[in-house]
């Protein structure tokens, strides 16, 4: 299995990154801001700003070439925002869907015109409960995730016949770098809105992500990784 994914150097990215190695996957990743995060993991590691759909056309046929092929790609860059609507302003909204909403379109469809033409391939988006639930304080988020939940299950049905599988991961709260500005107490507290009672891990994400690129009978699919949110 040889995948790519973008933000691999940190967070979730970095968890599914090495997850899949240790599956066997040889593995391509991107960077934007982490450039010697990347390179000292092993992958092969590209510079890509996933709103640039140039860099990040070249980063994807760069990484082909190093692998020879790629067969899954996970669009897994994102950034969350934290602001009352009234106090939103157009470059938030902007600066959020270009990167949550619009890096998961650049993203697959680059790959679809190389999976079409090999009939097979596997996307996956990393998304969030919000993006089903809504969150408050976090509208733009929230639906810049809800684009992408609906962008996954409508390429599932357009490009099935094809043998191209879409899925996403919905995560719930992951104690990531994203989540540092949260106290002890919000930890708690988020946990504690949880059947499991704890927040959740980035390798439980990145098994999930595993699971979905190995069954090849699941498409269309939004998995939440909750803890029973």
């Amino acid at each position: 299995m040889k995948i790519f994914v973008t933000g691999g150097a940190k967070g979730i990215g970095k968890e599914i990154a090495e997850y899949f190695a240790g599956k066997g996957a040889e593995v391509a990743i991107t960077y934007y801001k982490s450039k010697e995060k990347a390179e000292k993991f092993g992958f092969h590691a590209f510079y890509a700003d996933v709103k640039n759909f140039d860099e990040l056309a070249a980063a994807y046929f760069e990484a082909k070439n190093k692998l020879g092929g790629i067969d899954v790609v996970v669009a897994n860059s994102g950034i969350a925002h934290f602001a009352q609507i009234q106090d939103c302003t157009q470059d938030d909204f902007d600066e959020i869907f270009n990167t949550n909403a619009r890096g998961v379109f650049n993203l697959f469809k680059i790959a679809a015109k190389d999976m079409l033409s090999q009939k097979s391939g596997n996307m996956i988006a990393i998304s969030s409960i919000f993006g089903e639930n809504g969150a408050s304080c976090e509208s733009l988020y929230a639906a810049s995730k809800g684009a992408v939940n609906s962008f996954v299950k409508s390429l599932a049905a357009e490009l099935g016949q094809s043998n191209i599988r879409v899925n996403a991961v919905a995560c719930g709260i992951i104690d990531t770098e994203m989540n540092a500005r949260l106290t002890e107490q919000e930890k708690q507290d988020f946990a504690a809105c949880t059947s499991l009672g704890r927040i959740g891990l980035p390798g439980e994400v990145a098994h999930a992500a595993h699971f979905l690129a190995a069954n090849g009978y699941i498409t269309g699919q939004i998995i939440n990784i909750d803890g029973g949110w």
